[in-house]
């Protein structure tokens, strides 16, 4: 794909095509530039090449050109760069080795904007290989779901001093499974919106939580102490 132009309208012809036939939607590998939303209306069925945990983490500081496998490259200003949401619940979902970046070095300045909302699909939703690294604002939004498992969820570089968090429930999410998630460098983790009506019975197993941003700056230098500040699952949590 040829950056510098946008592909959202490329990438929502494929998923026009995949919901009209009742097919899953494939991405090649590739850098997909997005500079408006990619809109999503029925349950999910995403599948990429590549992405997971190990996606960004051994890619930190490379240039775009050494990214491999299938990385969405939002340069959505104020808004999700995805959103997947039916317009009444639908039953399954399926995301697969996707990468996510708000920008493609760290020299980079990262675009105002949010990574990718999901809402309204479950009972048996499954998402795989999700990485999303690098956005301002919120890095996941869920909506509602439900009975939908996540696993190896990697969610890194979030807002950066901003008041976002790296997750974000808005909704009654009810039975959701995080399994073998890494969630780093935001100082910012969860966030529940709406506490009377947040998310009930989540559950992150073998899951890594680390604060700091020891990436950028001195703290890259001189060694972050917030490195001190770790821990992991499992956790279980109800409202």
């Amino acid at each position: 794909m040829q950056l510098g132009t946008n592909q959202t309208p490329f990438m929502q012809s494929l998923e026009d095509w995949g919901k009209l036939n009742n097919k899953p939607t494939h991405y090649p590998a590739g850098i997909y530039e997005m500079q408006t939303k990619l809109n999503i209306t029925r349950a999910p069925q995403m599948i990429g090449v590549g992405g997971g945990q190990g996606s960004t983490r051994t890619n930190r500081f490379e240039t775009a050109r050494r990214l491999v496998g299938t990385v969405f490259y939002s340069r959505v200003v104020g808004d999700y760069c995805v959103s997947t949401s039916a317009p009444s619940f639908d039953f399954g979902g399926r995301i697969e080795n996707i990468t996510m970046l708000g920008n493609l070095t760290y020299a980079e300045t990262r675009i105002v904007g949010h990574g990718w909302y999901m809402n309204n699909f479950g009972w048996s939703g499954q998402v795989t290989n999700l990485s999303i690294d690098g956005f301002i604002g919120i890095n996941l939004g869920l909506g509602y779901l439900q009975d939908t498992h996540f696993d190896n969820l990697t969610l890194l570089h979030g807002a950066n001093g901003q008041f976002e968090p790296m997750l974000e429930f808005s909704a009654r999410s009810n039975f959701i499974y995080f399994n073998g998630a890494h969630i780093e460098e935001s100082g910012a983790m969860i966030r529940v919106r709406d506490g009377t009506n947040g998310p009930f019975e989540i559950q992150f197993n073998e899951t890594h939580f680390e604060v700091g941003n020891y990436f950028n700056g001195a703290a890259a230098a001189a060694g972050d102490p917030e490195l001190e500040f770790r821990y992991s699952t499992p956790v279980i949590f109800s409202n």
